[in-house]
């Protein structure tokens, strides 16, 4: 029997059933499709050393007259502008204290110092800087005094507590001399109160399967805070304007250098809708999307509505690339160019039925443009934070998934390479390097992809398995010998289990005049079906599969 190529539909389809599905990809991680077949993704490295604090939910890259690059990252904790790999806080101040308002007390051994100032309006996280103050008396110097705080403890609306510390981050104890209470000149200069990195749900009314939101949504009881911090920024030439969810607007004077926090927006105007698609601004609602059009001086516009017929799952899930917006609903992916179209997806039951709703306001679109690809980053119902994705790859017509923690993402454009931002502080170059910058040293990056099931016959003989042909490129790779192993297991009904597997490293041997690799594995399977594994868990390798062909014979009806 002549040998049999193995050519397989480009993108994963979970909608079918493996069998269904033949001819098919039905799993994988970590792979991408170009000109119809699978490839590993790209690596990621960090862009410096530096590190942030609080989870980024927002990156704005933006370019100042004098061409110097920064980026404006957003966190549960800050606001920062970042510049060659250092991070400035330019986070908004909300209050200062008058002098003599705020005032220390600590106790013999302890390192928590009360503070005391009336309707603070702090919360726990806050940050707040004091000068101005005198030494307690003891350890608790004016040094110690005299620096930012992250506050420790609310006690009531007049007091909290914050943990001594010199002005290198140690903590410390206060002793027998720490007597005093600061002094008569003590300021405290607050920033706006951070805000949750992690969505919470209350008790009470609403709350639960009969919901206001999707169908199994819970509502927040009252008096519980359920607001994720999400910003919303853009540039302003080389000025920044910053949003902060439900809260105020600010405003960043490159001028002022990086010693000067946001200030409140006070003179220029905003608008925070999402993006801009042929000259219109879509607004969405919780059940409906509008066109916002300009139509004349001085502030005149029209809106229409462009359909009551569907959700958006977040207020990040939405993203426009070349006049297309695509989005995330609560059960559907969405794409608008002129008109709304609901995408076919073959990944959808995948996606949604092992997903965490409480956690959507996480839920994020971003684009890689180089692959033709939208990206949406996913808590899986398992994760308080993102810890899946999905693609669509508009060029391929594909979808695909995987499992990769991001909490924030832009694309090339300012930057060489795509950005986004881990839990550890950081940011990543993506699509740069072939492993996982996330660890030092680098460590691989584990991908595969798995195929739906094949028969002979319709399932009706046996096929014996003898041999495979391998075709794969190894191109870019840096490893000395890049490998990927072929894992080829048979089964007998579409419901059992796979009954024998057999596995084979293909290991390229030499690239010049030509890519050179394994010759050919023989196996020993037999089964009425088979699926096939493509894997790879080594660093520095870089692969993308061919059509590579089996020798499989009729071996019977039993």
């Amino acid at each position: 029997m002549p040998l049999t190529k193995l050519q397989f539909r480009p993108g994963v389809n979970r909608e079918t059933t493996s069998y269904t599905n033949e001819g098919g990809w039905f799993d994988g991680d970590k792979i991408r499709f170009r000109f119809g077949v699978p490839e590993k993704i790209g690596g990621w490295e960090r862009t410096s050393q530096s590190t942030f604090l609080g989870t980024c939910r927002a990156l704005k890259p933006f370019v100042a007259l004098d061409s110097s690059r920064y980026m404006g990252l957003g966190t549960n904790l800050k606001y920062y502008i970042e510049e060659g790999g250092a991070y400035y806080d330019i986070t908004p101040v909300r209050a200062t204290t008058a002098a003599g308002d705020v005032t220390f007390s600590a106790s013999n051994g302890s390192s928590t110092l009360t503070v005391a100032d009336t309707a603070h309006g702090a919360v726990a996280n806050d940050f707040v800087t004091f000068s101005g103050a005198a030494s307690l008396g003891g350890n608790v110097t004016a040094a110690v005094l005299n620096q930012e705080y992250q506050i420790d403890t609310v006690l009531n609306d007049n007091s909290y507590t914050v943990v001594a510390k010199d002005t290198s981050g140690v903590v410390i104890t206060a002793n027998a001399s720490d007597t005093g209470n600061g002094g008569s000149s003590v300021v405290g200069k607050y920033q706006i109160n951070t805000g949750l990195d992690t969505s919470v749900s209350g008790t009470g009314w609403g709350v639960g399967t009969w919901g206001r939101l999707g169908w199994g949504d819970a509502d927040a009881a009252a008096g519980t805070t359920t607001v994720l911090r999400i910003w919303t920024h853009d540039n302003f030439g080389e000025d920044l304007i910053i949003n902060v969810r439900d809260s105020g607007i600010f405003y960043w004077d490159k001028t002022s250098g990086f010693s000067a926090p946001a200030v409140t927006l006070s003179s220029l105007g905003t608008d925070p809708t999402i993006p801009t698609v042929a000259k219109q601004v879509l607004v969405f609602t919780d059940v409906s999307l509008h066109a916002m059009q300009f139509l004349g001086p001085p502030f005149t516009f029209g809106i229409n509505m462009l359909s009551e017929n569907i959700t958006i799952i977040s207020p990040l899930a939405a993203i426009a690339h070349d006049d297309v917006v695509y989005w995330m609903g609560f059960e559907e992916f969405y794409a608008y160019s002129g008109q709304v179209q609901r995408l076919p997806c073959s990944v959808r039951s995948y996606v949604f039925d092992d997903f965490n709703r409480q956690q959507r306001e996480k839920v994020f679109a971003a684009v890689n443009a180089a692959y033709s690809e939208i990206w949406w980053f996913y808590p899986s119902s398992t994760s308080n934070e993102i810890d899946r994705y999905v693609v669509w790859n508009f060029q391929e017509q594909a979808w695909y998934y995987g499992t990769l923690t991001r909490t924030a993402w832009v694309d090339r454009g300012i930057n060489d390479f795509p950005i986004a931002t881990f839990t550890d502080g950081r940011q990543y170059f993506h699509e740069l390097g072939l492993d996982d910058g996330t660890t030092v040293p680098e460590s691989a990056i584990s991908s595969y992809i798995e195929s739906s099931q094949i028969d002979i016959g319709e399932g009706e003989q046996f096929a014996f398995i003898r041999r495979i042909i391998p075709d794969v490129t190894f191109e870019n790779s840096t490893a000395a010998s890049p490998s990927v192993v072929f894992t080829t297991q048979v089964r007998n009904f579409p419901g059992g289990n796979y009954l024998h597997s057999d596995a084979a490293t293909t290991t390229r041997t030499a690239t010049t005049p030509v890519e050179q690799f394994t010759e050919q594995v023989h196996l020993r399977l037999r089964g009425r079906s088979f699926a096939m594994k493509i894997s790879s868990d080594a660093s520095q390798v870089q692969w993308r599969l061919g059509s590579p062909r089996l020798d499989i014979r009729p071996d019977g009806r039993r």
